[in-house]
């Protein structure tokens, strides 16, 4: 009985789902959180001009030897769309760029992608949806930073300020790339609003 009782809870173990065995997460040198505005304001010449810029960025032979300078020689970046306060959509999800193959298909997929929304201009949620992003990521890095690209002030949803100071407090990086035109630029002279203290 006892010679059974062995073989049927050898046969069990060896039967049992296998146990997750819990990894560290893939270093790399910057987790970068990528959000465009895609909001009214942003006609299609606009659209166009980020779309093609971020691109074309990733690729640059500069920002190569930037990304490759660092210990781990690679950053982990995801895209994001945003407009109004519920309006916010991972176009791109977090992708290892660690030379010129990764830079090029991943600004392949940002020049290809669809427009997400048209609606209002909501920096606050942009910034509070891509601090989640982060949250969430499967890398690490001591470096965390979000790019907010847009041509012009929160007019919708929560304050800016908020979900800027408290990015910043979780050691954030927010960083604001202005589209200009001659009108976002006679704005933001008359009414500068900065991203940081």
């Amino acid at each position: 009985m006892m010679r059974i009782f062995r073989y049927v809870l050898a046969l069990a173990t060896l039967l049992a789902p296998p146990i997750a065995i819990a990894r560290a997460a893939e270093q790399t040198d910057l987790l970068l959180v990528l959000a465009m505005d895609v909001s009214r304001s942003m006609d299609q010449a606009k659209f166009l001009l980020q779309r093609q810029g971020y691109a074309s960025a990733i690729s640059n032979p500069q920002v190569l030897n930037a990304i490759q300078s660092g210990p781990h020689q690679k950053i982990a970046l995801c895209f994001i769309d945003w407009s109004g306060p519920f309006e916010q959509k991972l176009v791109i999800d977090w992708t290892i760029i660690d030379g010129p193959a990764a830079a090029s298909r991943f600004g392949d997929l940002v020049a290809d992608a669809p427009r997400s929304f048209y609606d209002s201009t909501s920096i606050g949620a942009a910034i509070n949806f891509a601090t989640a992003q982060l949250a969430r990521a499967q890398f690490e890095a001591e470096r965390q930073a979000i790019d907010v690209s847009g041509d012009g002030t929160n007019n919708a949803g929560p304050n800016v300020q908020f979900f800027r100071d408290q990015a910043v407090a979780k050691g954030i990086l927010v960083n604001g790339l202005v589209i200009v035109t001659d009108m976002t630029w006679r704005h933001f002279r008359d009414t500068p609003i900065p991203l940081a203290e």
